[in-house]
């Protein structure tokens, strides 16, 4: 194995923490008190969270801090929105709710929906997406019903990166019916300007272990007015919304991520496009027959999927892990499946270049020196017969 200098090119899956997030976690935890208890201790304690929750509200441009709900993460927020939704509202003179969902959400989304249709509590609508992942505003309008209670469409994709456009599904859902929608905001939050006002959207899903802050903690963003049933019961936090004492160092570690990646934000979208399209102009040289999958406009700046068609994507990442690289076939969530992932089927790729599909996803950290070392890890893997 290379025990030299590595690159680290997954940022999808997690990011590397920030020394400022390190920091602000490092100093939350020294607050000993529960945030729901009344002394001294536990009031300070609680003010750590609630400051958290005003900075991150107004990183979003949610509507009041009051709207979002501390959870464990993106899935546990996703899973919140669509059960907590179709919980406050049970089927009406035998008619059960209906739930429309894109074939390519992550499988939080999926896999919960799937769920309550199997447990007969929805009937659900799966969208087809286009060659990019997208979801077309003319299919979602085609499948509102007036039983239509949710709309679930992710907003950016994790594996390829396509960015949909949320503001004009969220505008359609509400014009056609009176359903409520979600967006699954997990890779696109510190990524791409986010402003839960502005495109309408009644929930949303967000986390911060993708750019630069601690794992196992998230937020679901809640309008006013919403109804919710909760999805762990036991006790009043959260509104009453989610039991549980609160995180307290990991929430602080939040809002300090996302307060230094909104800050960044322009700067460094400008400036990973430019690593990614670099990347891709150096790999298409030393790499004949290689597929971009990632779309170039409309798309998250840090990401990039290829295919090597024909080269099944598990070796050639275990080889570029012995080289020093660090990258994924897709989802963290699907990894250990060896089938190629319900999203690059849902783009109807071919099953050779699905099953070939590389993610490199880049961050804060990442430099031009990275850029080089990726492609010069897959060009000395492209010289040996073994490999691609």
């Amino acid at each position: 194995m290379n025990t030299g200098h590595r690159v680290y090119a997954d940022y999808n899956a997690t990011a590397p923490l920030r020394p400022e997030v390190i920091a602000a976690i490092a100093e939350a935890q020294s607050l000993t008190g529960n945030p729901s208890a009344i002394h001294r201790e536990g009031a300070a304690a609680r003010y750590s969270v609630e400051k958290a929750r005003r900075t991150i509200a107004k990183a979003i441009g949610a509507t009041s801090a009051e709207s979002l709900l501390f959870t464990s993460g993106g899935s546990e927020a996703n899973n919140l929105a669509l059960k907590g939704i179709v919980d406050a509202h049970p089927s009406h003179d035998g008619i059960k709710p209906h739930v429309i969902v894109s074939a390519a959400e992550h499988k939080s989304v999926l896999d919960c929906a799937k769920q309550l249709e199997r447990l007969e509590r929805i009937s659900l609508a799966i969208l087809n997406v286009d060659p990019e992942s997208r979801v077309r505003v003319a299919d979602l309008r085609k499948s509102l019903r007036p039983e239509t209670i949710l709309v679930s469409i992710i907003h950016a994709n994790n594996e390829v990166g396509s960015i949909n456009d949320i503001a004009q599904l969220a505008k359609a859902t509400h014009e056609g019916s009176n359903a409520l929608f979600h967006t699954d905001a997990v890779q696109a939050v510190g990524r791409v300007p986010i402003r839960a006002t502005e495109c309408e959207v009644d929930l949303m899903s967000i986390s911060t272990h993708k750019c630069g802050g601690p794992k196992g903690t998230g937020v679901l963003y809640r309008r006013d007015g919403i109804p919710l049933e909760p999805l762990i019961s036991g006790g009043g936090q959260e509104s009453h919304l989610r039991a549980g004492t609160e995180n307290v160092a990991a929430i602080a570690g939040f809002a300090q991520a996302v307060t230094i990646a909104t800050a960044e934000l322009a700067e460094e979208i400008a400036r990973l496009v430019v690593m990614r399209e670099t990347l891709w102009e150096e790999l298409r040289d030393v790499l004949p027959g290689i597929i971009r999958l990632s779309p170039i406009t409309h798309s998250l700046p840090n990401t990039l999927s290829i295919s090597i068609p024909g080269r099944e994507s598990r070796h050639v990442i275990a080889q570029l892990d012995e080289s020093g690289v660090a990258c994924s076939a897709g989802s963290a969530c699907t990894s250990a499946d060896p089938e190629p992932s319900h999203v690059l089927k849902a783009m109807g790729l071919p099953p050779d270049v699905a099953s070939s599909a590389i993610r490199l996803s880049f961050g804060h950290q990442s430099t031009d020196e990275n850029i080089s070392g990726v492609a010069k890890a897959f060009a000395r893997l492209s010289e040996k017969k073994s490999a691609i």
